[in-house]
């Protein structure tokens, strides 16, 4: 598995920066070890952190100015290895609602003048940890249900350094890896097939959450059913999905 996160200075994949990207290589070797290889870039946007963004993951201005490096040199870098990677559909790229993190490079890429990981390779084929999650606990009550804190020590994972962009593609990765060891219908499948599978399974659960976020009058920007990543605004056709 090729796992991938980000941490960025906000949430809206249109216009906020990534500030951290991690791509985490879990490898077999010699069964049941693992080899864990990991890559962090340090990226300096060049705009100021949102105080309570900074209170979320620890990252600070003056860390960014320090040590980030030009934003077009260090996503150019992480398009090469997700591109080399995912080239041979041998490798699954995993993570924790990826559309998020690949949209959000997806963007970051075309700001800066870099041809974007769609241009370069098909994202494919991608394992989501939240879609996998949705799928088989449809249901489960109580804030912050969905997101990695919480659901990482449901399946036993540990999440030392938690909101660090290589902790967290790690956790990812380890969550998707026990459900499929917990779920056996899911475990049994290969990943092309998985993958596959989530194309419909999102759609479904955006279908749902679209009824309930539109029934309670609240917002509901990004909830489209499209994944692993969103295509550009110019290129939504617009169109009932549900």
């Amino acid at each position: 598995m090729l796992s991938f996160d980000t941490e960025t200075t906000g949430v809206d994949v249109e216009s906020e920066y990534i500030l951290t990207a991690s791509l985490v290589h879990i490898q077999p070797d010699n069964a049941p070890a693992t080899r864990v290889l990991s890559d962090k870039s340090i990226i300096n946007p060049g705009v100021p952190i949102p105080a309570p963004t900074t209170a979320i993951h620890g990252l600070t201005d003056e860390f960014i100015q320090a040590s980030g490096g030009d934003p077009a040199e260090e996503l150019e870098a992480v398009c090469l290895i997700l591109a080399a990677v995912l080239e041979t559909h041998e490798t699954a790229l995993v993570g924790m609602n990826l559309v998020f993190d690949l949209t959000m490079l997806d963007r970051n890429c075309r700001r800066v003048g870099v041809r974007p990981l769609s241009d370069r390779v098909e994202i494919y084929p991608v394992i989501d940890a939240l879609v996998l999650d949705k799928k088989v606990e449809p249901y489960r009550k109580g804030t912050g249900t969905r997101k990695l804190d919480y659901i990482a020590p449901l399946y036993n994972v540990p999440r030392p350094n938690a909101h660090d962009s290589t902790a967290d593609a790690l956790a990812a990765a380890r969550v998707v890896w026990r459900i499929g060891r917990l779920y056996d219908p899911i475990g049994a499948l290969n990943a092309h097939d998985l993958h596959r599978l989530q194309v419909a399974w999102k759609k479904d659960q955006d279908a749902s959450l679209h009824r309930w976020l539109k029934g309670k009058g609240r917002d509901t920007t990004g909830v489209d059913g499209h994944w692993p990543i969103r295509p550009l605004r110019t290129e939504i056709v617009e169109e009932t999905l549900w």
